[in-house]
């Protein structure tokens, strides 16, 4: 028994020590190269604009579909684009966005099908591993212990990572990819995959993620700002193989979000020959296209305010 207790005692103590040596080795957060380390720059970037802004708030189709500046410059408004990453989940980008929120802004969501309400943990781990004030964003309850542990986790597996080069950074996936206005830009010059990913058979209908929608809108009232849902551009097969359950998805937000709905499903559908690596994720011919369409759902929505575009 008492040789037991010894190792135990051992093992805790070894296990501790580690937790609290791992900061020496690991990478520094505030100049990783990592995507997520990204958020960083961008709450930065948000939070430099003192005036009425857009706010363009969605999954990584943001990050390889638009030209902000063009869209900001059209509209003549500072923008800046939260796009990061679907599986953060649509309540993670919400209750993010209400930190970035400010009076007489414009909020552009540009949601793919694939984006469900919860989101993945790991990945939202892994965001509020670089930048800790995102772990409000997908859980409310108080669990210092627990973040610590999962951080120390998480700076473990980065470690192992770095030193035995395990995982090779792609430069398209990393921080150094975004500029000012938080846009992808180190794909534009590649060519894309001919097997693209994210391909899927929709069944969800939405109806929790518009619940949560118009949940957010409630919470906004008191804020003079606009609120525009809009679909993500999307690859033109996939679309024709769930044409059907995305009209009726369609219906539904017709009839049930509270949001201005500013495309319909099929407007931002685009060949394969337009796309990077995701049925998602634009080249930089199809990034054009869209950025010129979508400003245009803008132009027809505010009238000849905007016809400088």
């Amino acid at each position: 028994m008492r040789k037991f207790l010894y190792k135990s005692s051992l093992f805790i103590a070894i296990y501790l020590l580690a937790l609290f040596l791992l900061p020496l080795l690991e990478e520094n957060k505030e100049t990783s190269d990592a995507f997520m380390a990204a958020m960083n720059d961008k709450h930065m970037a948000a939070s430099k604009i003192k005036k009425p802004k857009i706010i363009l708030l969605g999954g990584s189709n943001l990050v390889f579909g638009v030209n902000s500046k063009q869209i900001g410059e059209a509209v003549g408004m500072p923008i800046v684009n939260m796009g990061l990453h679907a599986q953060l989940g649509l309540e993670f980008i919400l209750n993010e966005a209400k930190n970035l929120i400010r009076d007489n802004d414009v909020v552009i969501l540009s949601m793919e099908h694939l984006m469900t309400l919860e989101g993945n943990k790991e990945l939202q781990s892994l965001a509020a591993y670089y930048y800790p004030e995102s772990r409000t964003y997908y859980d409310k309850e108080e669990r210092g212990l627990s973040f610590f542990l999962e951080d120390r986790h998480l700076s473990f597996k980065k470690i192992i990572d770095r030193w035995f080069g395990l995982k090779e950074l792609d430069e398209v996936y990393s921080r150094r990819t975004f500029n000012e206005e938080g846009d992808g830009t180190l794909h534009l010059p590649k060519l894309g995959l001919k097997e693209l990913g994210s391909k899927e058979v929709i069944k969800e209908h939405k109806k929790q993620e518009i619940h949560a929608l118009n949940a957010f809108l409630e919470t906004m009232m008191s804020q003079n700002i606009t609120l525009l849902f809009s679909y993500a551009p999307y690859e033109q097969s996939e679309y024709q193989k769930n044409r059907e359950v995305l009209d009726k998805i369609h219906e539904t937000i017709k009839e049930k979000l509270k949001w201005e709905i500013i495309s319909e499903p099929d407007d931002f559908v685009y060949p394969a020959d337009y796309f990077f690596d995701s049925v998602y994720h634009l080249n930089k011919e199809g990034r054009s296209i869209h950025t010129t369409r979508l400003i245009e759902k803008l132009k027809n929505r505010y009238g000849k305010k905007y016809d400088k575009a």
